[in-house]
């Protein structure tokens, strides 16, 4: 390896993680004043400055080409990502009108895809409005702003105007649930807006290749629906064209388990195996060398724009090019070269790509398969009988695989066991199914023959149910996946191994490999088993759900107690986000009554989870048989489902009413049941007079939680005389001014108040339940304004946290 190929290995790292500090800095405020940030920063360019002329034998011009870099892209990310920051912190909660020309559209309106599904390329004076479905991102003089809201029929040509509310975007609101505020600061938008009014008037024709492009990839999108059921078509579409919305969820899951997520969407991989015919075409053309390099550059980019220049496809174009162009002149480079230059480009001109994920996939994936995989396919084609083409796909996949394990464990806390067979098995396939399906969608897109249609659908209908039944029976394999937790032994074990495969510095054996893969699972599965053992007391998160309720408790041994849950959707997505963040399942659900804002979500986790008890108010077999009618707030009454979903999965479900103890996690956690005291037999239409009012206790923490209960309920509850003061108190019913009245509050006397609620046409919580807080004393935190709320007690101490301060 000469001097320059073994340089550009470790310049490529050195100066990618100074844009990734540096980005960081800047886009997540990692320094909070701005002055420290300053002096960080310039003594960490010195110092790395220093090293780079001690590595590279002084040589100077190496140390000026690192500062210039660093400097143009640290001034990019100022303007176009710390400037905005600044107007985001302005233009919070106000209205804004912007104005303009629409330069590209693309409509399709189909019952098999996407109704009203819109792109907009619109040039609004000193503004632009780029793509993103049905939601617009407009490009001012001041940053990024994404508008959301907007059901207009805008014409191709029109001059518009909106106007929207704007603000900043929600921080993480639960434990490991979405980053809004991160997401979209990762491509510098920092404001959203609401649209209040659109209209558009003076229509013109206006062409531009870019909607020629998304003109052309909208025919091969609504031809694959078309012709294809809509599970394949979805899966189609992702693997060829990059249009991941209309590809179901639980495939995204069997996928991911099956470790072939990377194929969901238009990759490197993919571009291989759509260049590739290319080449052998022009080659069995005889098509002389400039021509055929010409023909290839200019296919590239066509690409590349028809995918919207995404992380990852941009590193794969960016690198092919930098070889067809060396390749054209005749300019002799080794591979580590090209990638370190075409990596170090994309990231000067495209800053914030060093945030995302799909970007370090894709360079990790490049740079083990450079550094080991001609080697691995050797090792394979000389131990095996496989044809040569499986030897290199399998040497390729096992490399690529141990290469984005560290990322892997790092953004998703685990990885598949499976995935290096399943990429073996299931690459194959796609390396015919992309350019069939291409040629395919193309020629059917202009042509309607209905029986050639149904003759050359099949083998591409194949493929398809093959790829989803493979990834399918994988995903259901028990062990296939493997979960890190969050601890990160397993990435800096992964890192290990990679270094060994990428740098070559030692000579590596399948002893060492299979050593240090070893001490991956172990230090990763030793992580995982202390992580239980560790716990010390007991910890309890309020989840922000919206206009619901979920509570989670996760007891010293991780035995894991859901009360309530949400709606079925927001809910059910959010408790699946903190029990992945917990690396905890669930053991026993409560449902405080069978309104859908609170057992909606139960539905879902008891069919992918399972569970041992199902604990529901007595009366609510009663109620199955003869339905609610609601409570008048629009409350649909999920009771049938919900019994009929625990008996299908087998969780037991029981009845429980005032006076019963519940004992969990070796009778240390008590949950006493307070209400109700109906008998059997009693029918009530409204379900909120049924709901639970629980005590948990846990050595000397006591939490009440009280569901929907009614002014009537609690009156009950204080009349009785039970001992209900607690530490913390769960109020009823979001804050209604139905519940929570003075009495219960001061029979309760709790130091902390938690209001689940979300936003709702209610006027939940009530200004006369927040002054009757108030008065008490209570600290009162809101889900709607604190996210969720997380108590942690060890026993001695109880600590309380908000994910939002």
């Amino acid at each position: 390896m000469n001097r320059a190929e073994n340089f550009s290995r470790y310049f490529f790292f050195i100066i990618i993680a100074d844009i990734v500090l540096n980005t960081s800095v800047i886009v997540f405020d990692v320094f909070k004043v701005l002055s420290a940030a300053v002096i960080l920063i310039f003594l960490k360019e010195v110092t790395v400055a220093i090293l780079i002329y001690i590595m590279t034998g002084r040589d100077m011009t190496c140390v000026i080409t690192y500062i210039l870099i660093i400097i143009y892209i640290t001034t990019r990310l100022i303007f176009s990502v710390g400037i905005p920051k600044l107007y985001s912190e302005r233009l919070d909660n106000s209205s804004e009108t912007f104005t303009g020309v629409v330069d590209t559209r693309t409509k399709i309106n189909s019952e098999t895809y996407y109704d009203n599904y819109d792109l907009f390329e619109c040039r609004i004076l000193e503004d632009q409005v780029l793509p993103l479905k049905k939601k617009m991102i407009v490009k001012t003089s001041f940053g990024k702003i994404l508008l959301i809201g907007s059901d207009t029929d805008v014409k191709h040509g029109s001059k518009i105007l909106v106007t929207a509310k704007l603000s900043k975007f929600s921080p993480q609101r639960n434990p490991g649930g979405f980053d809004e505020k991160a997401y979209y600061a990762r491509s510098g938008i920092f404001l959203k807006g609401f649209v209040s009014q659109i209209s558009s008037f003076d229509k013109r024709f206006i062409l531009s290749p870019y909607r020629i492009l998304h003109y052309i990839k909208t025919k091969l999108i609504i031809t694959l629906y078309k012709y294809l059921p809509s599970e394949h078509a979805g899966l189609a579409c992702a693997v060829m064209l990059g249009e991941t919305s209309g590809l179901d969820s639980e495939v995204k899951e069997d996928m991911n388990i099956a470790g072939i997520s990377h194929l969901n969407a238009v990759s490197g991989t993919a571009l291989f195996y759509i260049i590739l015919p290319l080449r052998k075409i022009i080659k069995s053309l005889k098509i002389k060398f400039r021509t055929s390099n010409i023909i290839i550059l200019t296919a590239l980019l066509l690409l590349g724009s028809m995918f919207d220049w995404s992380s990852s496809i941009s590193r794969a174009v960016f690198v092919s090019l930098c070889w067809q162009i060396s390749s054209l002149f005749k300019r002799k480079t080794g591979p580590f070269n090209i990638l370190c230059f075409a990596s170090c480009s994309i990231l000067i001109f495209s800053p914030l790509y060093s945030l995302q994920p799909g970007f370090w996939f894709s360079v990790f994936a490049c740079y083990g398969i450079l550094s080991a995989g001609e080697k691995m396919t050797e090792t394979i084609a000389n131990r095996t009988a496989l044809p040569e083409v499986i030897c290199r796909i399998a040497g390729t996949s096992v490399i690529a695989s141990v290469s984005v394990m560290p990322l892997q464990i790092i953004y998703s806390g685990g990885f598949s066991l499976f995935g290096i067979i399943s990429n073996i098995i299931i690459i194959p396939v796609f390396s015919i199914l992309i350019p069939y399906g291409l040629i395919y969608s193309a020629i059917f897109s202009i042509f309607t023959q209905k029986t050639l249609n149904s003759i050359f659908s099949l083998p591409l209908r194949g493929m398809l149910d093959w790829i989803l039944n493979a990834a399918e029976k994988i995903g259901n394999m028990e062990l296939v996946y493997y979960e890190a937790g969050r601890f990160v032994f397993g990435a800096v074990c992964g890192s290990m191994i990679l270094a060994l495969l990428c740098f070559g510095r030692i000579r590596y054996s399948k002893k060492l490999i299979s050593l240090l893969a070893v001490i991956l699972f172990a230090l990763s599965a030793f992580a995982n088993s202390i992580s239980g053992e560790t716990r010390k007391g007991i910890e309890i998160i309020f989840a922000d759900v919206g206009q619901g309720d979920a509570t989670i408790i996760i007891t010293e041994s991780g035995e894991t107690l859901i009360i309530d849950s949400g709606e079925e959707k927001y809910g059910y997505s959010a408790v699946c986000g903190i029990l992945k963040h917990y690396n905890v399942k669930p053991d026993h659900y409560f449902a405080t009554h069978c309104h859908s804002d609170h057992c909606g979500g139960l539905l879902g986790l008891m069919r992918d989870y399972g569970g041992e008890n199902l604990y529901v108010p007595v009366g609510t077999l009663i109620n199955k048989r003869t339905p609610s009618t609601g409570s008048g707030f629009g409350e649909s009454d999920m009771t049938v489902e919900l019994l009929d979903t625990a008996d299908k999965e087998g969780v037991a479900v029981s009845e429980i009413r005032a006076g019963e103890n519940l004992y969990f996690d070796n009778d240390k956690l008590m949950i006493e049941v307070l209400s109700p005291e109906r008998s059997l037999g009693v029918v009530t239409h409204d379900l909120n007079e049924l709901s639970l009012i629980l005590m948990v206790r846990y050595r000397d923490l006591e939490v009440l939680i009280c569901g929907d209960a009614t002014a009537e309920n609690e009156n009950l509850l204080v009349s009785t005389g039970n001992k209900i003061k607690a530490d913390i108190y769960r109020i009823s019913h979001h804050g209604s001014p139905r519940s929570t009245g003075d009495d219960i509050i001061n029979a309760v006397a709790a130091e902390v108040a938690v209001i689940s609620v979300g936003y709702n046409s209610y006027g939940h919580p009530s200004d006369i339940v927040i002054s009757r807080l108030a008065e008490s004393g209570a600290e009162v935190l809101r889900t709607d304004h604190n996210g969720a709320v997380i108590i942690r007690y060890n026993g001695i101490k109880a600590a309380i946290k908000t994910m939002i301060p």
